[in-house]
């Protein structure tokens, strides 16, 4: 299995199509998916999402959603930056970056500190700096939603855990992605 971090998990605007994403690849081994998010509430939220996909889909991927960015990154194969304001206010909770209005870059600087070398990261932010060796930025994906759609989000993603509504044709939406061809990417460039 080859070891995942998504750093920022909780990610409102983010993290239903990277899951979505993540849920539908099959490559050639499984994933094993470690997600933090500075706000427990999302992550756990997310995380019962994440695993409803993964069930519906016949996924292979082995989920687990850790207390730290260090537990996510612990031995991590490639690296996910999904952080957002409201993940990074908590991660700096009680110390004075939390009220910084660059408080996203500082924090995933200071996660990023502890990813080796060479290990391959998508930024879905754009926080983080484009001359950081073994970044790359994604295509804006997903889709730029209102402030009413993302507000809502949350209430939309309990009605798919609560089986009011079924994932399936999220799931299919988000079969061709950003994410899913950087891993196929990296995937090929290992095998030749």
């Amino acid at each position: 299995m080859l070891r995942f971090a998504l750093l920022g998990s909780g990610n409102v605007r983010i993290s239903v199509g990277v899951i979505a994403a993540l849920a539908t690849y099959f490559g050639e081994r499984p994933l094993d998916l470690r997600f933090w998010d500075g706000d427990v509430e999302r992550a756990d939220l997310f995380d019962r999402f994440a695993r409803l996909c993964f069930t519906v889909a016949r996924s292979a991927h082995e989920l687990s959603t850790v207390a730290t960015p260090e537990e996510a990154l612990e031995e991590c194969g490639r690296v996910l930056i999904a952080v957002d304001e409201n993940c990074a206010s908590r991660y700096f909770k009680g110390r004075p970056e939390a009220r910084e209005p660059d408080r996203v870059e500082r924090a995933i600087e200071c996660f990023l500190l502890q990813v080796p070398e060479g290990t391959p990261i998508l930024d879905l932010t754009g926080a983080v700096s484009p001359l950081r060796r073994g970044v790359r930025r994604s295509a804006p994906w997903p889709e730029q939603e209102d402030e009413r759609e993302l507000t809502a989000r949350p209430h939309q993603v309990l009605r798919w855990i609560h089986g009011e509504e079924y994932v399936n044709d999220l799931l299919a939406q988000h079969e061709h992605t950003p994410l899913k061809a950087w891993l196929d990417e990296l995937e090929q460039a290992e095998t030749r």
